[in-house]
């Protein structure tokens, strides 16, 4: 969890700081409310490297070739010396290593602020796992961190809040463990260096360690009193009208609360409230309005002041949204676009048209021990949900049914018994063989991560499903095997001992590191060849599952790939892709969420509303050639007659324009350009019907008018 949650620059002018953010432009995330802190350094080292002999050990693996660890000058952020590591990239998969620390007396992680450390990338890491064991019973507690990738070069301080504690996982929910954490006594530390797929690792690190206590704000804070459907415009451009409550403990003095808008560019802001909170109050409530300019995405953001110096600060967002075209409402099998997880309105708001369900084994009870399979039995009924399409995944073996019942992970081992395991399965499609065609066989039946026996029993489980499945609905399509990533090693070994029999179509996750011009690119097409060895070109792939989690990536580069995404799997005849997921299961990160769990809109959202709202029920034409730089790409669609192009550059940074690309339309004819957020403006053509643009890091769409 990274210490952007309390970056913050100070400034006296109140505008500049009510809209400064870290240096790749996203906005702090996690808490959306909190203390506003200014950034902390390491206050009580474990190691700042400075040391004649090194206090850490490395831990390689098969997966780290060429690792070097080496202490160096040169690339520190204090004193003179510093860590350096470099490791190239692996074949296959991601460089993969360990450092460790052994502390000689125990060390209390509870005590402070947070654990911290300070890191220079000159390559991106996919994560940083930190993991620490506790003298009592020796358990082990992790947390995952995300450097940030957009800062390369530049050292950035990371840190686990004491207060979002640790989790320990072994079936237990993330809350659970956050409540019965106990981290006084730590006898050891280690960092787990996962690189990006295929890609070398290269990083500078300093001053680990702890993070001191901060006196905490306990005074009058703001909160927004509205909820997602007061933030979520849709087929509307009335304003929105809002509420802001100031609460807490009674200050001696008067402070000041303002609240401002920025557009999604950073490149408007306006003053919406301006709110004197007397000395002595302890509940307020102002309310206010927010013009809507058309189509969008904008922040709200609350400062609350003593003088010029900010105290607390809340941020929300808000979109409006035009939603589909008429003629685009309704069901479409043939549409690629899918969410998961989320109300079905929402879904529908934003213009998906496939989600994803499961049925998880211990909702099906059968009462009877004696003869499990006699009736009476309670079988759940999943019901397609009304104007979507949906993929049913099977989750989760029953206990009674488990080959190791007594296990805390019971559900994802293989069944005791296959027959039964059918028969289970035949009993479950009962009520739910008329309401879906597609059935996923497990979620994620890897290998020690969803599933707890080996492919052997996979390839045997997929049978059992494949034969229950058509048994009672012959014409449905039963699909996997399911993998969390592309996985070449598993995909392989699948299809080597013939799984490829007993699935009518592919599925798979697209989860890979970012950006996907890269890697969901490489993975998919490495997939793709994997098919073709062995024979199963001539199926549907669906994508039942990808994302992007903040903050591993910002809001903004959130929004942006999963458009690129999109392109992408069209490019390479990807049947269906759901994202995942529409609104927020947790308060904590990683968060792949378009929605907070208050229902309030990030600028992924409305990337994806605008999305399918310029290209549902269009055709891929082709992917155009002889663009000007190797970094640019672009799309051709059509639609009802209409042409449209989506265009990015793949390596600009963020807030700048990519180099000039030249499109082509009819002459005399005017195009829309619309951003990834839904603004949108008219150009009108000459004779030649040249269009020249910048395209930056988010995708554009130019597209004919009629």
């Amino acid at each position: 969890m990274p210490v952007s949650y309390c970056r913050t620059v100070l400034s006296v002018a109140l505008l500049f700081f009510a809209f400064s953010s870290p240096a790749n432009g996203s906005f702090p995330i996690p808490p959306r409310d909190g203390q506003v802190l200014e950034e902390r350094g390491v206050e009580s080292l474990v190691d700042d490297f400075e040391a004649s002999s090194p206090r850490f050990t490395v831990s390689a693996t098969n997966n780290a070739p060429g690792l070097k660890v080496s202490i160096r000058n040169g690339i520190e952020f204090e004193g003179v010396r510093s860590l350096h590591v470099t490791s190239s990239a692996p074949l296959k998969g991601r460089s993969y290593f360990s450092l460790c620390w052994k502390f000689p007396e125990p060390a209390d992680f509870s005590a402070n602020e947070g654990f911290a450390y300070r890191i220079n990338l000159q390559k991106p890491v996919s994560r940083i796992r930190i993991i620490v064991c506790e003298k009592t019973n020796y358990s082990f507690w992790y947390a995952d961190t995300f450097p940030d990738p957009a800062r390369l070069n530049e050292w950035q301080m990371v840190e686990i809040p004491s207060r979002f504690s640790w989790i320990q996982g072994g079936g237990r929910s993330p809350e659970q463990d956050r409540k019965t954490s106990n981290l006084k006594e730590i006898v050891f530390l280690r960092f787990d260096v996962s690189g990006a797929t295929q890609d070398e690792t290269a990083f500078g690190l300093d001053e680990i360690g702890f993070v001191a206590k901060v006196a905490h704000y306990d005074g009058i804070v703001a909160k927004l009193g509205n909820w997602g459907q007061d933030l979520v415009h849709w087929r509307t451009n009335a304003p929105f009208r809002l509420v802001a409550g100031f609460h807490g403990k009674a200050q001696e003095k008067d402070l000041r609360a303002r609240f401002y808008t920025i557009d999604y560019h950073g490149a408007e802001t306006n003053l919406v409230l301006d709110k004197t909170v007397k000395a002595g109050t302890t509940n307020l409530w102002a309310g206010f309005t927010v013009p809507s300019k058309g189509p969008g995405f904008g922040r709200i953001i609350g400062v609350v002041y003593d003088g010029t110096n900010p105290l607390y600060r809340t941020s929300r967002g808000y979109t409006t949204i035009q939603g589909l075209h008429p003629e685009d409402d309704g069901r479409n099998p043939d549409s690629i676009f899918g969410i998961w997880v989320g109300g079905n309105a929402w879904i529908r708001m934003i213009g998906a048209k496939w989600r994803r369900m499961s049925l998880r084994g211990h909702e099906v009870k059968f009462p009877d021990k004696e003869n499990p399979l006699n009736p009476p039995y309670e079988n759940v009924l999943r019901k397609r949900p009304e104007g979507l399409d949906s993929f049913l995944c099977f989750v989760g073996m029953p206990k009674w049914l488990s080959s190791r019942p007594k296990e805390t992970e019971a559900y994802k081992f293989p069944p005791a018994d296959y027959a039964l395991y059918g028969e289970y399965l035949k009993n479950a499609m009962a009520v739910n063989k008329d309401n879906f065609e597609f059935y996923e066989i497990w979620n994620e039946p890897v290998p020690w991560a969803g599933w707890r026996g080996n492919v052997d029993e996979l390839v045997r489980l997929s049978e059992t499903t494949w034969k229950s499945v058509h048994a009672a609905k012959p014409d449905a399509h039963v699909l996997g095997p399911g993998g969390y990533s592309f996985l070449p090693e598993f995909t392989e070994e699948f299809f080597e001992k013939g799984g490829g029999k007993w699935i009518d179509d592919v599925v798979v996750h697209g989860y890979t590191p970012a950006p996907p011009d890269k890697h969901f690119v490489e993975g998919l097409r490495e997939f793709k060849s994997i098919l073709a060895r062995y024979g199963q070109s001539d199926k549907n792939i669906y994508i039942t599952e990808m994302g992007y989690a903040t903050p591993s990536v910002t809001e903004e580069d959130m929004a942006s790939f999963l458009v690129r995404c999109y392109m992408y799997a069209w490019e390479e005849g990807v049947r269906v892709m759901i994202w995942h997921n529409l609104r927020c299961w947790s308060e904590y990160p990683p968060a792949f969420d378009l929605q907070w769990r208050d229902g309030t809109p990030r600028p992924a959202f409305t990337a994806y509303a605008v999305m399918t709202r310029e290209l549902e029920g269009a055709k891929l034409v082709s992917r155009l050639s002889g663009l000007p730089s190797p970094s640019h790409v672009a799309f051709a669609f059509e639609r009802r007659g209409v042409r449209t192009v989506v265009a990015w550059d793949k390596d600009v940074k963020r807030g700048e324009e990519g180099t000039p690309l030249e499109l082509k339309f009819e002459p005399f004819s005017s195009v829309a350009i619309v951003d990834i957020v839904g603004g949108e403006r008219t150009v009108k053509l000459d004779e030649s019907g040249r269009l020249s643009i910048r395209p930056g890091r988010d995708p554009v769409y130019v597209r004919q008018v009629r």
